[in-house]
């Protein structure tokens, strides 16, 4: 990684999630010089620094009874799956125990991070790590350049690209997850006025998975879990539920966290789980506050989450079966934020596309999960199974202002109702490739 202070590249990705990596490699496949750029010290996006994982879901429901679940993403995004795979970093594609999503991808993050940079690399893609989106330069109707911070360790501060070659533009692909690029630039973005909860995710080590399965069987009223549940637990534990356990703490104060439930997910090593339950929510109108204001109201955020965490450990250990002797392995590096600002496309995908299965002319990706809303102040999670998967169009991922900018992952055109679905890590990956794969294809 060089220390020039300005480049040149044909496509220029903002952000290293996994949108962005499968945007990069998409669009150097299509033959376009690029660099991708990312904020932290590690590609994976929020799998890697939140913990957010498994992956859900590749997969629709079986079209009958008995037939297995059929896969709609492939591509890039299986690409990674298959190479994670013999690397030892992921069992695959695995059933749902708790019966919400038709499969679950569990993802070792250790593995993944250090793979995704030498997969980028060995295409042929420069890497800048520890650089954040702080300028952009840009016409009426095209962006020209973006201006890169350095982290503190960087002896350069500033790092611009230019995009584009001589006299032909090239094209941006915002994959940030708050559309950085067109507000940098004082663009059009759609800004959430309800957003999503936060979480912040964490790992403990020496959970007795057996001891909870027993107590399962004895209380399944207790969980929301799949019928098959136990069958699909010899491949891989997940739970939904403990909801005596926790109704009863929070009528007497002692649950930390406005759930209604714990909601836990296997590791990839024996005895670890995933806890996805501490739960802390923006004010209405929050992506609407000036930035200062909102920079420090989310410091109280990210405290508080942290004291969830702190509390829902002790709670866990004294009075959940399983966790008796279990030990607090890792806190996520950064706090799960669901919902952020969104580039305004060509087309806004909105919540009765995904809820009647709408089919586009120019479809870059069929998907399926569930719209999934986790309300901000409330503690039960509010969400509609889909009766068949949708399609997202490439207008989605068009900016509607800027003719050389793409969206990836999450930050592609769409209401609250259609991100609460199209969020999830397989479907940004789908959207990522196509991003990328168009972005190359506009130059020539």
């Amino acid at each position: 990684m060089s220390h020039k202070t300005e480049r040149t590249c044909d496509v220029l990705v903002i952000g290293g999630g996994m949108a962005g990596c499968a945007a990069a490699i998409a669009a150097r496949r299509a033959g376009a010089q690029v660099i991708l750029a990312e904020r932290s010290g590690l590609l994976g996006g929020c799998t890697t620094l939140s913990l957010v994982q498994p992956w859900q879901s590749f997969h629709a429901r079986p079209q009958s009874p008995g037939s297995r679940p059929r896969q709609l993403i492939k591509g890039i995004a299986q690409e990674f799956v298959d190479d994670l795979k013999a690397l030892g970093g992921t069992p695959g594609h695995v059933p749902d125990p708790i019966g919400f999503a038709p499969t679950l991808t569990p993802v070792n993050t250790a593995v993944l991070a250090p793979y995704l940079v030498e997969k980028l690399v060995s295409e042929g893609i420069e890497v800048c790590l520890g650089r954040t989106a702080s300028w952009v330069g840009s016409t009426r109707n095209a962006i020209t350049s973006v201006t890169l911070a350095a982290d503190n360790l960087e002896p350069l501060r500033h790092l611009r690209v230019r995009v584009g070659q001589r006299d032909r533009i090239g094209a941006v692909v915002d994959a940030s997850g708050c559309a950085i690029v067109p507000r940098l630039v004082g663009g059009m973005v759609i800004t959430p006025q309800r957003p999503q909860a936060w979480t912040h995710l964490f790992t403990m080590a020496g959970v007795r998975t057996d001891t909870i399965e027993d107590y399962i069987e004895e209380r399944p009223r207790d969980f929301h879990l799949s019928r098959n549940w136990r069958v699909r637990m010899n491949k891989y534990f997940a739970v939904s539920g403990f909801l005596s356990l926790v109704n009863e703490a929070r009528k007497s104060g002692e649950f930390p966290c406005p759930r209604d439930r714990v909601l836990i997910f296997g590791g990839t090593r024996q005895g670890e789980v995933i806890v996805n339950t501490t739960r802390v929510s923006p004010p209405e109108g929050y992506y609407s506050l000036p930035s200062t204001r909102r920079m420090r109201l989310a410091v109280r955020l990210r405290d508080k989450a942290l004291r969830q965490v702190y509390d829902l450990v002790k709670w866990l250990r004294g009075n959940v079966p399983g966790f008796k002797k279990a030990e607090l392995a890792q806190v996520a590096a950064e706090i799960g934020v669901r919902e952020s600002y969104r580039i305004r496309g060509k087309y806004l995908l909105r919540g009765r596309d995904v809820v009647t299965g709408a089919k586009f002319p120019d479809a870059v990706t069929t998907a399926y999960y569930p719209v999934d809303i986790h309300s901000p102040g409330g503690s039960r999670l509010k969400f509609e199974i889909l009766k068949e998967p949708y399609q997202i169009p490439l207008r989605a991922l068009e900016s509607r202002q800027f003719r050389n900018l793409f969206a990836a992952g999450r930050c592609l055109s769409a209401d609250s109702l259609a991100f609460a679905s199209a969020r999830v890590a397989p479907i940004a990956m789908a959207l990522g490739e196509a991003a990328g794969k168009a972005a190359a294809e506009s130059i020539n």
